[in-house]
C-alpha cells in the first residue's frame, strides 16, 4: 500500500511523494529536488528533516534523517518524537539545503537554482527566528532587495520589460511583510497599516538603489548581510551527555 510523504519547501511550497516499504529518504529527496528543478550535481547539499508537527512553522522540533533510512520505518524508529496520528503512514518533512559550500558564489557556479533556494531558506529563517538581532537599517535593506527581486520575477513571468516600477510598489504592505515588528518597535515605529513618511522615503530610496541589480547580484548582497545575522554556515545541535544536554556548533563545509 502506497503512503504519502509531504515535503515542505521554501516559499510555502509542498510536494506530496508516494512511498512504499522500499522507499528511502534519499529517493524522496531525489523526487522532490527533480520536481523543483534542482540538478543532480547539487543533490548532496540537501537533506530532509522529519517534523513533529503538520508544517515547519508549527513543528516544535525536528530530526535530521540519514539518506539510507527507509521511510516506512520512521514512525517506529521515532515513535517518541512523533505525536499520535489518525493516519500514521502519512509523514511530514522539510527540505533544507544543509551542506553549504565555502562560499555562496561557489554554489551559484555549481547550481543556480540551489543558490536561489539557499537565499529563500535563509531569508525565511531570518524572518522567523532571528530578526530581533538586526538593525532597522539592515532590515530595510534586506526588505528592499527582496521586493526588487520579487518584482523582477513577476515581470519575467509576464514577459514585461525588466524594469521595476517603483510607483507600483505598495510601500506600507512591503514594509509590513518583510520588516519584523520587533525591529520596527525597536526603532520606536508603531507597526500599523501606515508608516511614517520618513521611513517610506528611506525605503523608496533603497528600492531605487537596488532596482538595477540582477537577481544574482541582489541575492549575493542579501546573503552577505544575512551571514552575520542568521549564521547559516554554522549548525547548532543538541548532543546527549548522560542526564545533561549541551549545545554544540559545527561548520557545514
Amino acid at each position: 500500500m502506497d503512503c504519502i510523504a509531504r515535503v515542505f519547501t521554501v516559499g510555502n511550497g509542498c510536494k506530496a511523494v508516494r512511498y512504499d516499504d522500499e522507499t528511502t529518504v534519499e529517493r524522496v529527496l531525489q523526487v522532490v529536488l527533480q520536481g523543483i528543478g534542482i540538478a543532480a550535481v547539487a543533490h548532496a547539499h540537501f537533506a530532509l528533516r522529519l517534523l513533529s508537527g503538520p508544517s515547519p512553522k508549527t513543528a516544535g522540533d525536528h530530526v535530521w534523517l540519514h539518506p539510507y533510512l527507509l521511510i516506512s520505518n520512521l514512525r517506529h524508529t521515532y515513535a517518541k518524537f512523533l505525536p499520535p496520528s489518525s493516519c500514521p503512514q502519512d509523514l511530514n518533512f522539510e527540505l533544507r539545503l544543509r551542506f553549504i559550500p565555502q562560499s555562496a558564489y561557489e554554489l551559484l557556479l555549481t547550481e543556480s537554482n540551489a543558490f536561489f533556494y539557499l537565499n529563500e531558506q535563509v531569508f525565511e529563517d531570518f524572518l522567523g527566528h532571528v530578526a530581533w538581532k538586526v538593525s532597522l537599517e539592515a532590515a530595510l535593506e534586506l526588505a528592499a532587495l527582496k521586493v526588487c527581486r520579487d518584482c523582477l520575477e513577476k515581470q519575467v513571468k509576464s514577459c514585461l520589460d525588466h524594469k521595476i516600477d517603483i510607483d507600483a510598489v505598495n510601500m506600507d504592505s512591503a514594509i509590513q511583510a518583510f520588516i519584523p515588528k520587533s525591529v520596527l518597535c525597536g526603532g520606536n515605529i508603531k507597526a500599523s497599516t501606515y508608516f511614517p513618511s520618513a521611513l517610506r522615503r528611506q525605503f523608496t530610496q533603497l528600492l531605487k538603489k537596488f532596482s538595477s541589480l540582477s537577481p544574482t547580484e541582489s541575492v549575493l548582497r542579501s546573503l552577505s548581510i544575512l551571514i552575520d545575522i542568521v549564521k547559516f554556515d554554522v549548525e547548532i545541535f543538541k548532543a546527549s551527555m548522560g542526564v545533561r544536554f549541551f549545545l554544540h556548533s559545527a561548520w557545514l563545509w
